[in-house]
């Protein structure tokens, strides 16, 4: 786990798309491309990144509309993951969702991510079903499980 009070969450800035494009094509199969993530920024999604040191380390990009929420994406470089740092962005996330009205947080994980399902189980994520097939990697494809939060009981 980092030591609480050494990593940070504020919001992203366009300054840190460099850092969160290179963590995007470290980590995914289909990564986020910087238009995408500027239309993340204009838009006015929820986008909060994690920093350590004043470096970027991790990043959550939010879509919120309607009463409800869809977690897009939450990553951490490497090197910071598995030490509470998506824990952390996730947390940040909860209390902005609320402000403004969300009820239901919703996201969809690969199955074979048992180390992001745990992040959201711990959360109070509740497994609502599956997506057959829908991460695909050329000829390899896999499901994706769906999660809901209750933000009244979370």
């Amino acid at each position: 786990m980092i030591d609480p009070g050494a990593m940070s969450v504020r919001p992203m800035v366009c300054a840190d798309m460099i850092a969160v494009l290179e963590h995007e094509r470290d980590l995914f199969t289909d990564p986020m491309t910087q238009q995408q993530l500027a239309s993340a920024l204009d838009n006015q999604d929820i986008c909060l990144v994690a920093e350590l040191s004043g470096r970027v380390v991790g990043h959550l990009l939010a879509r919120a509309g309607g009463g409800e929420a869809d977690l897009l994406t939450i990553a951490m470089a490497r090197q910071y993951q598995r030490r509470g740092g998506a824990a952390l962005l996730l947390r940040a996330l909860l209390p902005a969702l609320r402000d403004t009205g969300i009820e239901k947080l919703f996201l969809e994980v690969r199955e074979s991510n048992h180390a992001a399902a745990s992040v959201y189980r711990t959360a109070g994520f509740v497994a609502t079903g599956r997506r057959k097939n829908y991460y695909q990697a050329g000829t390899v494809c896999e499901d994706a499980l769906l999660f809901v939060l209750d933000l009244h009981n979370a």
